[in-house]
């Protein structure tokens, strides 16, 4: 079984195999809920893990597409009214857990209202909810939802691109005010394609978010959400990676 760090109430996980993405939901599901291995019994084999790898457990839902009001033809979008529910839903106490989880096995098919709306649930997550998203295509996320997420790359070359990208967030962060450090860095981040750039930039955010305070982290993140603007207008990552090594923090 996979292990996991700390996890975010809020995570993104990519791949190209859609039951690669489920079975690492299901594991990250019971590192959350599993409390200590259920009185000395391993993780992953107790009742509530079973339960969990059954799909079964009642404080872990899956959000999938509806359908339409002929009740036979099946959505091509996860619609705003479903995230409603989902927050309603969300501010009861779990049922056997200590905490709930929302699982969207197709998070690229949220339209942007519904996303918007799931967004404020990122924002401001009540108290023991994780939200598990898995895309094919992250793209079709908005950077506001994917800024608030951590980031995980399921199978194969992935897995080494998502740890490339968790090693950069850890040097870039333990570089700060060391210039000789940043620019090292610099060296490094400037490699990245645009679509592990993409990645870098909200995983930053969040490693910050863990990291800094105060001053220190509204700056950062004011110089994350201008290089996500580039981003979005496909300003190359060299450009990207100066930018970001030549953060001063001013605290």
């Amino acid at each position: 079984m996979q292990s996991w760090n700390k996890i975010l109430h809020g995570s993104v996980l990519t791949g190209a195999d859609p039951e690669g993405m489920l079975s690492a939901v299901r594991s990250m599901a019971q590192t959350l809920l599993c409390s200590e291995g259920h009185r000395g019994e391993a993780l992953g084999k107790c009742s509530c893990c079973r339960k969990i790898y059954k799909d079964i457990h009642p404080d872990v839902s899956f959000i999938r597409r509806g359908f339409q009001k002929d009740g036979k033809t099946l959505r091509s979008e996860i619609v705003v009214d479903q995230i409603r529910a989902v927050a309603k839903d969300s501010v009861v106490l779990p049922n056997e857990a200590r905490a709930k989880i929302y699982v969207f096995p197709e998070a690229d098919t949220l339209n942007a209202s519904a996303q918007n709306a799931l967004l404020k649930l990122l924002e401001e997550p009540p108290e023991g909810v994780y939200f598990l998203l898995c895309a094919k295509n992250p793209d079709a996320l908005l950077p506001t939802v994917r800024s608030r997420c951590g980031i995980y790359h399921v199978g194969g070359e992935e897995e080494a691109e998502s740890e490339e990208i968790a090693s950069l967030c850890r040097d870039y962060l333990a570089a700060l005010g060391d210039e000789l450090a940043l620019l090292r860095w610099e060296a490094r981040a400037e490699k990245l394609d645009m679509a592990a750039m993409r990645e870098l930039i909200p995983a930053l955010s969040a490693a910050a978010a863990e990291a800094l305070r105060g001053k220190a982290l509204l700056s950062l993140e004011e110089q994350l959400r201008e290089c996500a603007a580039m981003l979005r207008v496909n300003v190359n990552t060299r450009h990207l990676a100066a930018m970001l090594a030549t953060y001063r923090n001013e605290e």
